[in-house]
């Protein structure tokens, strides 16, 4: 009994990751947010620095098994006349969107399962979302969110908001 309560007890340790301080950031900064510069910035200096990565690790309680499971968040730090902003955004993928209309996680990714027993897996095995959360970069005049199994996710790239699913001009197959 006492092997089996150690087993069980390892199943629900938190992952190792987690002890590095990998928490889940939920707050959007939605309108740009000046920064407080110390000294000062060449007037000459202007420019957008985008950034991603994985965000959300707890989906409505449910923590996901791998940092790279995470929905992606997209950060901006606009430079311009000696002033710099800061602006975030959740990347609005088509699962993060269910999940939150039902308040619960629906999708498995890299390394967490999809939810449900080894049967509800087994029927629905192909529930993985894709977090937009490897990398964010301009192409074709385009800001895009990228993850390396799915199509990107275009990104207004003033306001962040999310546009949808790229395609990249019919190049790429819906799965």
């Amino acid at each position: 009994a006492s092997a089996l309560a150690a087993k069980a007890a390892k199943r629900s340790a938190a992952p190792p990751w987690e002890e590095l301080g990998f928490r889940s950031l939920e707050t959007e900064i939605a309108e740009a947010r000046a920064l407080e510069v110390r000294g000062a910035m060449p007037k000459e200096l202007s420019g957008v620095l985008y950034r991603i990565g994985p965000a959300r690790h707890d989906v409505y309680g449910d923590r996901l098994r791998s940092w790279f499971d995470g929905d992606g968040m997209v950060h901006a730090l606009a430079i311009e006349g000696g002033r710099v902003t800061y602006r975030n955004r959740f990347v609005a993928t088509l699962g993060k969107l269910a999940e939150d209309r039902v308040s619960k996680r629906l999708y498995g990714a890299f390394d967490t399962s999809a939810p449900g027993g080894p049967v509800a897996r087994f029927l629905h095995r192909n529930l993985r979302k894709n977090p937009a959360n490897t990398s964010v970069v301009f192409h074709a005049g385009k800001l895009l969110a990228l993850c390396e199994a799915r199509r990107p996710y275009r990104l207004d790239p003033e306001t962040l908001e999310t546009i949808g699913e790229d395609d990249m001009s019919g190049a790429l197959a819906p799965d």
